[in-house]
């Protein structure tokens, strides 16, 4: 059409902005962006929405935020391109900051919008937004009960964050005054995963029956966390009628997840040479990452179970399909630990050092929207020193590290296994560590409550039960401290 002179109108640019997304052609697309300024299309806000929406499917965010700043009238649909492209590349805090300019920009909101808000929640387990949202929800959406995605969105973001009521109260659609209602697979899916989150595998078991009952067709992630439930409550014959069912009764093909979910099953009821022969001779579907998955699940089971040698095997094949995974080595280095073999760990070790490859650091954040750290996160890792008790936390460490230096080797202490570390620890230096831990763990966690004393308050939130939700460390460290607990009993007993 440009070369033919042809007059460009904003059908023709739409489309081509259409076009050149799907084939992610980023060159073609900033000359056509450069076509669109030049004549002065970018005023339209159709071609405006249509270019937003371009670089925000290529993830070019910056890109996207300049053309919807330049876009002179907006629209709701303009908003919610951008909205789409910060969910996305998870930019959380911009995509709620954009909302939140919309009554600014005289725009209302739709069923798009509050959509992208509530991912935006779940993504930061925010709570107290995602109410917010929720009224909103009710407040503008005439017809909750015919939009499927906002309502898995809301039982998701509630279950998310702990809130398992609220969200069966939504998945009922309790106060919505809707008498009857045909609920699809996603809802119930989406009600099966919050049970499976929060650690109800009895309920997920439940659930899945009563939708079967309901006469709805499970799809493949549904049969997912029903398998999983099964492996948690040790109900290993049901778990396996599951597997056999979905491809007998359901004509559903089994991915490399179900395979991992069968073998994590197998792995926690103690049939590791049976999950071990599930792993060899399954069929070869698609990413490898499921298959070293898979074997590191067989690998931690060896590890709680003291089968070293299938242990060394199921490494030596996560190994082989990759063997830069840094996981595969901490685990061999835990089972090696367990069962008191020092001269293998320095071994690894030396291997790992000469591969390059070193252990992510980890880190926690604190969500100090309610406490003194105002509207920030608060993130705390080894090398963060701009976290609040860095200073407190670092010297605890240091002090933990040089009590358990013996004979020139540092030995790890783990609250979920303390028994393989105390082997070679006299019962002096096992004593001081124990007080120590304990001296210090109480100024930690009174401190550490300080800050987060208005999110642990949270209404029908046990963060302890719950445990794998948003204040993680909270109870990482009501873990570790009743573990300290527990050792300084014992050596005062012996």
């Amino acid at each position: 059409m440009h070369h033919n002179s042809v007059y460009i109108d904003s059908y023709a640019l739409c489309s081509s902005f259409k076009s050149v997304s799907c084939l992610k052609n980023v060159y073609f697309g900033r000359m056509m962006h450069g076509y669109v300024e030049k004549s002065g299309w970018v005023a339209s806000v159709f071609v405006g929405s249509a270019l937003v929406d371009f670089y925000a499917k290529l993830l070019c965010m910056n890109d996207a935020a300049m053309v919807f700043d330049e876009i002179p009238v907006k629209n709701t649909v303009c908003v919610n391109a951008l909205l789409s492209g910060y969910a996305e590349a998870k930019m959380w805090g911009q995509l709620i900051e954009l909302v939140r300019r919309m009554p600014l920009l005289c725009l209302a909101v739709d069923n798009f919008t509050l959509s992208a808000a509530l991912r935006a929640c779940c993504g930061l387990c925010a709570i107290k937004l995602g109410k917010q949202v929720h009224a909103s929800v009710i407040r503008s959406i005439i017809d909750v009960e015919a939009d499927v995605f906002l309502q898995s969105l809301l039982i998701e973001m509630y279950g998310k964050c702990g809130l398992v009521d609220s969200a069966k109260k939504v998945f009922n659609m309790v106060g919505y005054g809707v008498k009857e209602r045909q609920r699809d697979v996603v809802l119930w899916t989406s009600m099966l995963g919050v049970y499976g989150k929060s650690g109800n595998y009895m309920e997920v078991i439940r659930l899945f029956e009563d939708m079967l009952t309901e006469g709805i067709r499970p799809d493949g992630v549904a049969f997912l966390t029903v398998i999983s439930a099964c492996g948690h409550t040790g109900q290993v014959d049901l778990g396996m009628e599951y597997f056999e069912s979905m491809t007998r009764d359901y004509g559903l093909v089994a991915s490399q997840e179900h395979y991992s979910c069968l073998v994590d099953l197998l792995c926690r009821a103690g049939e590791l040479e049976r999950a071990c022969k599930l792993v060899s001779e399954m069929p070869r579907i698609g990413d490898e990452k499921c298959a070293v998955s898979m074997w590191g699940a067989l690998l931690s089971a060896c590890n709680e179970c003291g089968n070293v040698n299938l242990g060394k095997l199921a490494a030596q094949r996560a190994l082989e399909l990759e063997p830069n995974n840094v996981g595969v080595y901490v685990l061999l280095s835990n089972m090696y630990a367990r069962n008191g073999m020092w001269a293998e760990i320095e071994q690894l070790r030396e291997l790992m050092k000469i591969r390059g490859l070193k252990k992510e650091i980890g880190w926690s954040w604190i969500d100090g929207s309610r406490c003194r750290l105002r509207n920030k996160a608060s993130f705390y890792s080894p090398e963060n020193a701009a976290y609040p008790l860095f200073n407190v936390t670092k010297y605890v460490l240091m002090r933990l590290v040089l009590l358990l230096k013996i004979e020139n080797k540092a030995k790890i202490y783990s609250p979920q296994n303390a028994a393989y570390p105390l082997f070679d620890i006299p019962k002096d230096v096992l004593m001081r560590f124990v007080l120590l831990l304990k001296e210090s763990m109480l100024t930690i966690v009174r401190d550490f409550i300080f800050y987060v004393h208005c999110t642990v308050a949270l209404e029908n939130f046990d963060y302890r039960k719950t445990g794998d939700t948003k204040d993680h460390t909270l109870n990482q460290w009501f873990t570790f401290f009743s573990e300290a607990n527990k050792l300084l009993e014992l050596a005062a007993a012996s």
